[in-house]
């Protein structure tokens, strides 16, 4: 169910490129954040995005999950040093 909707959202945005970081729904924040944000900065001076999106540090809802996300792309934008504007809603 997950990744039908993850597919139907990146397609109505015109999104054609994506990586899967393999974590399972409801685990995130057990997962080793250094070595998740190390992966993701890798992934963000491959692509060189100009924006990246993700949660607020609440995580929009207060779920874990989310919160943890939007830590790793934090963190991995400050490691990248990346140019790209983080937005966070």
């Amino acid at each position: 169910m997950r990744e039908r909707e993850w597919h139907a959202s990146l397609a109505a945005l015109g999104v054609t490129e994506h990586h899967l970081l393999g974590i399972t729904d409801g685990t995130c924040a057990a997962a080793p954040h250094d070595l998740v944000v190390a992966h993701i900065a890798r992934i963000i001076r491959a692509v060189a995005p100009d924006t990246i999106v993700t949660f607020g540090p609440d995580g929009m809802t207060g779920h874990e999950d989310h919160q943890t996300v939007s830590a790793w792309a934090t963190d991995a934008h400050a490691v990248a040093a990346s140019d790209a504007r983080l937005r966070q809603a």
